[in-house]
């Protein structure tokens, strides 16, 4: 559940809107933005983009003038949570509703990047934001249940202490350097945690629903062990969306073949079946962390 991208400006484009009419502002780098004016003085404009306050200062702004624009602009009529309704519910998780809100990154974070992206670019890291965040919300929720009802065991010193040591083979000036840095102890341990726990979540899985495993920087995932999981959660009922178009895009890592790089069925077995840091090379770049699917 941790956020990993940024949404910035035109979201109009993309979700659509339920204002009939919007201030035009023409920005001096040439990006148009269409959004409502929160406050506007000699100084600077606010506006609101799905939601979000974002602050335009007046040497930045070439004009502002207003346009008339169609009730919706999304191209799926079930398209997310509009602008002036960020608290809409568009899900449910074990009875407890998921706000749009939810889904939204830090206002600060754009500010910081609204003028450094195209269009099309922030459309994709927020559609992309947008999708983490709902995975995790979801996904995430219910693998801690899983671990929970399975007696999961957090990894033990041993097998953080063997992680390590993989991760430190090889690389003697990576580990002379950790060996005195207090800081990089702490954040080495903690990416051993997370990448066993991931493990040990994914054996549970692949062991109770088996299927095709696909190869993952961080890790092999059983691709097709997190579907029959998910799939069996939502017929129970665990959760359920409201929002088409948010639920096509969270199946759509689960889903879809063309995204993913499979194992063979022998190779996929092996790997769920010994941790894949007791049987090859550690990574190269040791700050790569886990994805946020186990």
């Amino acid at each position: 559940m941790k956020n990993k991208y940024i949404l910035l400006t035109t979201l109009t484009v993309m979700l659509g809107a339920t204002n009939i009419f919007a201030e035009t502002i023409v920005l001096k780098t040439g990006k148009t933005i269409q959004a409502k004016i929160l406050e506007r003085n000699d100084d600077k404009i606010k506006v609101e983009v799905n939601g979000i306050p974002i602050t335009y200062y007046a040497d930045q702004i070439q004009s502002i003038g207003e346009t008339a624009k169609p009730q919706s602009t999304a191209k799926n009529p079930g398209a997310p949570a509009q602008a002036s309704d960020p608290e809409r519910i568009i899900g449910y998780i074990f009875g407890q509703p998921i706000p749009y809100s939810e889904l939204l990154p830090p206002p600060e974070l754009l500010q910081q990047q609204q003028d450094k992206l195209s269009p099309e670019d922030l459309n994709a890291l927020y559609s992309q934001y947008r999708v983490g965040r709902l995975t995790g919300i979801v996904f995430g929720t219910l693998l801690e249940k899983h671990v929970s009802d399975n007696k999961i065991q957090p990894p033990t010193e041993q097998e953080i202490q063997e992680f390590i040591a993989k991760s430190r083979e090889g690389r003697p000036e990576y580990a002379a350097e950790v060996a005195n840095n207090k800081e990089m102890q702490d954040m080495e341990r903690n990416v051993a945690i997370q990448f066993i726990q991931s493990w040990k979540i994914n054996k549970s899985l692949y062991q109770q629903y088996g299927g095709r495993v696909i190869f993952q920087q961080s890790g092999p995932e059983p691709i097709d062990a997190y579907k029959s999981f998910l799939q069996e959660q939502q017929r129970s009922g665990s959760f359920k969306f409201t929002d088409k178009q948010l639920e096509n895009e969270f199946w759509e890592y689960f889903v879809n073949d063309k995204l993913h790089q499979f194992l063979s069925t022998t190779d996929g077995a092996q790997a769920m079946t010994t941790p894949w840091w007791l049987t090859q090379s550690a990574p190269a770049d040791n700050q790569q962390q886990p994805v946020s699917r186990p």
